[in-house]
């Protein structure tokens, strides 16, 4: 199933060991007002934010692209989802997202099943997320600061992105993208990253 996203990319589990990650010199020029083009969709950057991920003891950096389709769904461009500068993910809300409350949320663990858009998933890992800087304005990104809860879970070549704080959930179920594809898609070289 490709959701609603075109061009659906067979991905491979995340990397078991992530390592820590700074933002490379591609990703600094992924930055508001630039367009582009991913998966069938154009896209303008509304905001970018870099967010500590703390998982099992460790910590990495990320990268988070809220982007406008145009037109299109509003989707989040992740950089560095398990900690690898060459781990893109573009995630759209789901349709018909899982129904379960922050405190349900807390809940879950690896294993556990996660239906959206009627896609299956595995929950892969639970984590804590404390977002550090945004520019731009932003309707899919946590605000300095905030510190939330979440799990990511994998299903054949699907990917959920789960958060949460006591008041809110955000979820976005999506692809895995080539670092190439993302490269191209906003006009950058594949040499600079």
């Amino acid at each position: 199933a490709c959701l609603t996203l075109a061009g659906c990319v067979s991905s491979t589990p995340p990397d078991p060991s992530p390592r820590s990650v700074t933002a490379s010199a591609t990703v600094a020029r992924l930055v508001p007002g630039l367009r582009g083009k991913l998966a069938d969709y154009h896209f303008t950057i509304a905001a970018a934010a870099q967010v500590e991920v703390t998982r099992g003891g460790q910590k990495w950096v990320r990268s988070e692209f809220d982007l406008i389709g145009q037109p299109g769904p509003r989707a989040l461009l992740l950089n560095g989802l398990n900690g690898n500068l060459d781990e893109w993910h573009l995630l759209v809300p789901p349709q018909l997202p899982p129904v379960f409350s922050p405190d349900e949320a807390d809940h879950k663990k690896p294993g556990d099943v996660v239906v959206a858009n009627q896609i299956t998933t595995h929950i892969t890992d639970t984590w804590q997320s404390r977002t550090l800087t945004v520019t731009g304005d932003s309707v899919l990104l946590g605000a300095k600061n905030e510190v939330l809860r979440g799990f990511t879970t994998h299903g054949t070549n699907d990917w959920m992105l789960v958060r949460w704080h006591e008041f809110r959930m955000w979820i976005h179920i999506g692809e895995a993208l080539p670092a190439a594809e993302v490269l191209r898609g906003f006009g950058l070289t594949s040499g600079e990253h």
